[in-house]
């Protein structure tokens, strides 16, 4: 008797703290602590990941290494992307599959430092854009409209803007665009063109892994995405928005990232309201026809040169 309980007591998958061995997993933001990524934080720091069985680390990248990178070297299982960038990677031979959609709203804005009557005010303008990427939906709509602008590269400030050096900007509504208004420029309606209401309404944030992690790894990646979820659905939650904005600015403090509270708090709510569809629901689920016209906006602009299928680029749990 005493054997078999020994025998036992080895097959059952025990620490020695008497709790299920928790399953490691790597997931990494597109960039450093910010509010964009607060369902993740927050899905960690409330137990969730821990809930479904996993042991979560959160890598952020850096200036000079992406999550793409970090990815495809095999030093982390899960990354944060805007779905254009993911479909760039994937038609560069990254094979990457949309596991999660946080995102139902586009948040690329232009901004004029003057006033414009009609977009062909933009012509033969000096135009700011990431040199880090994201900027390829600016490009598709001045093809579109036939502009000749002058793309001017800036890293992730808005110097540029405000010392007069370009005539207008592409930017975040939850970052740079913050940022400028606070910064005491002038800002009226005139100035702002709102890519979602041009008709580029392409959804941004979500989650990504390689296809062959997914292969072998179905049920973590359905916890991976039930307790992010749940991370996001708390977040949402008005009465724990100062909760997440703590945790939040202890890990900007950890990493000394440039910011504020005012700030996060600011793209937190901005973030939250993009993650709603036309609905006011938050479907967590990239379509099949905001993917169709999305990857159809980048194969007639000689973005990517490959046809990709939604049913091979999302998996759904």
């Amino acid at each position: 008797m005493k054997k078999n309980l020994l025998i036992l007591a080895f097959l059952i998958p025990f620490s020695v703290c008497g709790q299920t061995k928790l399953q490691k997993v790597r997931i990494t933001p597109q960039w450093m602590p910010q509010s964009q990524f607060a369902g993740i934080y927050m899905a960690k720091a409330k137990g969730f990941y821990e809930e479904v069985g996993l042991d979560v680390e959160i890598i952020h990248p850096s200036a000079s290494i992406s999550s793409a990178t970090l990815l495809q070297s095999g030093k982390t299982d899960i990354v944060a992307s805007q779905l254009i960038e993911a479909l760039l990677y994937s038609d560069a031979g990254l094979d990457v599959v949309n596991i999660l959609q946080t995102s139902a709203q586009n948040s690329l804005y232009i901004l004029s430092r003057e006033p414009l009557e009609s977009i062909k005010d933009l012509n033969h303008k000096k135009i700011g854009k990431w040199s880090a990427g994201f900027s390829e939906l600016g490009m598709i709509f001045v093809n579109a409209y036939g502009l000749d602008v002058e793309w001017v590269p800036f890293l992730n400030n808005i110097a540029l803007y405000i010392s007069g050096a370009i005539d207008a900007t592409l930017c975040m509504s939850y970052n740079e665009f913050f940022q400028l208004k606070m910064s005491g420029t002038p800002i009226t309606e005139k100035q702002i063109i709102k890519f979602r209401d041009l008709g580029y309404n392409v959804p941004e944030d979500g989650l990504y892994a390689k296809r062959s992690f997914c292969d072998k790894n179905p049920g973590l990646i359905k916890k991976i995405v039930e307790a992010t979820k749940k991370g996001w659905e708390w977040v949402a939650m008005e009465e724990n928005r100062e909760e997440t904005l703590d945790s939040i600015m202890r890990l900007i403090k950890e990493n000394n990232v440039s910011t504020n509270r005012v700030n996060q708090k600011y793209m937190l709510e901005e973030i939250l309201k993009l993650q709603l569809d036309d609905t006011g629901a938050a479907p967590y689920k990239l379509t099949k026809e905001h993917f169709d016209f999305t990857i159809d906006l980048l194969l007639r602009n000689n973005f990517i040169f490959n046809a990709i299928r939604y049913e091979d680029f999302v998996r759904t749990y």
